[in-house]
């Protein structure tokens, strides 16, 4: 027999069914019986969900945000753009607007902005600067680790007093964990892009935390409700 999927909605409402049931003395036993799942989904979802409001509960399912790996949609495949609108999303960030070996689109804008080929979509692509006639990327991950903390800082107050703009950041969690494995045969570029300053990642993460504002994709797109 197929086991039923609940929405978080539904879950958040049998949730507070059984509060109401359990203060009026019934076992978390009986409870699971009245509402067709066994016991220990009931302690399960009582984990995850408990004391989330019907709000928060709905926003679990809601998926608006994506990006690509490794930055991959460019001028080849902006189809995926399309499919990403298709598919629910409302923002993406899978374009980084610079020249690299690995990813890229150079000649796409530097802020936010509406693919041609989506009607509501946002593409934030990852921040960079213009200098020198050259366009430099700043935005987290390996430019993060690699480059002095204080010229990544300065980047980002670039951008903030130059450009008027929020800048974004990313990292990766492995970024955060100096003893992972190290894997044998990687070329001299893979090994450098890769556990360069492993172990400085987090007091850099928790500095920049400090230094600078953050806030969601989402409430700075205005597409946050609550």
């Amino acid at each position: 027999m197929a086991r039923k999927r609940y929405s978080a909605e539904q879950i958040n409402g049998m949730l507070r069914e059984a509060e109401i049931q359990l203060a009026s003395g019934k076992t978390t036993g009986e409870i699971s019986r009245m509402l067709g799942i066994a016991e220990r989904t009931y302690y399960r979802w009582r984990k995850a969900y408990g004391g989330m409001k019907v709000d928060q509960a709905k926003r679990l399912k809601e998926v608006i945000g994506y990006r690509a790996a490794s930055f991959s949609i460019n001028a080849t495949n902006l189809w995926a753009l399309e499919e990403l609108e298709a598919s629910g999303h409302r923002y993406s960030s899978s374009i980084y607007p610079v020249r690299h070996d690995i990813y890229g689109m150079p000649d796409a804008p530097r802020f936010a902005f509406f693919p041609a080929t989506t009607e509501k979509l946002i593409e934030w692509p990852g921040p960079t600067l213009d200098i020198g006639g050259h366009r430099w990327a700043c935005g987290g991950g390996g430019y993060f680790r690699i480059l002095p903390y204080a010229l990544f800082r300065w980047a980002v107050r670039r951008i903030h007093a130059r450009d008027r703009q929020p800048s974004i950041f990313y990292f990766h969690p492995w970024e955060i964990d100096p003893l992972q494995p190290r894997v044998d045969g990687l070329g001299l570029k893979s090994r450098l892009r890769h556990y360069t300053n492993l172990g400085r990642t987090e007091a850099r993460l928790r500095q920049l935390l400090t230094d600078f504002r953050w806030d969601r994709f989402d409430t700075l797109l205005g597409l946050r409700d609550g």
